[in-house]
């Protein structure tokens, strides 16, 4: 989306990769946070807004992307079909508080509902339909010139040393979610490991359909790459009917990921709080899963149950709970 947004950005692949600096020659400003040495970059929370189209709306459910520039601002907006809901985005502002406590705001989802309305004026979309709304941050390498979405997207790997910080301490900054393969080549370069080539590695075969194994439940499945074979050999039963998510996915996560808590399962390693149902519908027995792995007791089962919904109403909040 970055790339058709900007035509003026060179065609090859993904600028910013090929032609950045070696690590430790791009040096951006450090200074000790909290105890620590981080490069002073300015951060960037990002909003988007998944969106609900109940059957009887006017139209369908759009089956490709839609990429347009905001009414009210000329940002790059986009609305993207995901599972069942319509995930429309994005804001861009700079946030000085604390990255552990990122949450969207009304204001800006009021912006993507008003932005989405005028993009897809047929759909009928209304704040009822909104299922949650979610917020992160991204650092950017620092810039004191133009607006927010004009910083460049280009990465950093830095080497802390070179500006008097401990030896083998490298932070990485900038950079977007498609290059992250070439970026992680880097950084382990950095350290003096190198994996693979400069190329994207080729994705395994697709999965072939199973008994009892929906479509939706391999498209799941699926996104585990060359991990996705042997989850669907211990597939299990459905554990959310909404991500079509399986019971091997939360073993998967514990013995193979080391996930530890079940906030980083659902929301993070299996995904299955990005969907409709936020992860509730499952969340007890994902849990309990998960202490027959760990050896939580009752009251350590409780407490994760209660820290999932509490992350989940903070970070996932719905419309009503979105705060100013």
């Amino acid at each position: 989306l970055h790339r058709l947004a900007r035509p003026q950005e060179p065609a090859h692949h993904h600028q910013g990769l090929r032609g950045s600096p070696a690590p430790g020659r791009h040096r951006p400003p450090v200074r000790a946070r909290r105890g620590r040495l981080a490069p002073d970059h300015p951060r960037h929370r990002l909003a988007r807004a998944p969106v609900r189209l109940d059957a009887d709306q006017p139209a369908p459910l759009p089956d490709a992307a839609v990429l347009a520039t905001a009414r009210s601002d000329g940002r790059v907006f986009f609305a993207l079909p995901h599972s069942g809901l319509l995930l429309v985005g994005t804001t861009d502002v700079r946030d000085e508080g604390d990255p552990g406590f990122v949450s969207p705001t009304r204001r800006e989802a009021e912006y993507l509902l008003g932005e989405a309305q005028s993009l897809l004026p047929d759909y009928g979309i209304t704040a009822d339909m909104v299922r949650y709304a979610y917020a992160g941050l991204r650092p950017l390498l620092a810039s004191s010139r133009g607006p927010e979405s004009a910083i460049t997207r280009k990465h950093a790997v830095v080497d802390h040393s070179l500006a008097g910080g401990p030896a083998g301490l490298y932070s990485v900054a900038g950079g977007k979610l498609s290059t992250y393969q070439p970026l992680a080549r880097e950084a382990l370069r950095a350290i003096g490991i190198h994996w693979g080539s400069n190329r994207a590695t080729r994705p395994p075969a697709r999965l072939a359909a199973g008994p009892g194994l929906e479509g939706r439940v391999l498209d799941h499945i699926d996104r585990y790459g060359h991990a996705a074979p042997a989850i669907l050999g211990n597939a299990g039963r459905v554990i959310c009917e909404h991500a079509g998510a399986v019971t091997a996915e939360i073993s998967h996560a514990v013995r193979s990921e080391l996930a530890a808590s079940l906030s980083d399962v659902l929301m993070r390693r299996t995904g299955i709080a990005l969907h409709a149902c936020r992860g509730l519908c499952c969340h007890r027995e994902a849990a309990e899963i998960m202490a027959s792995l760990l050896g939580w007791d009752a009251s350590e089962t409780a407490q994760q149950i209660a820290a999932y919904e509490r992350d989940v109403a903070h970070h996932l909040p719905e419309w009503s709970d979105l705060s100013d």
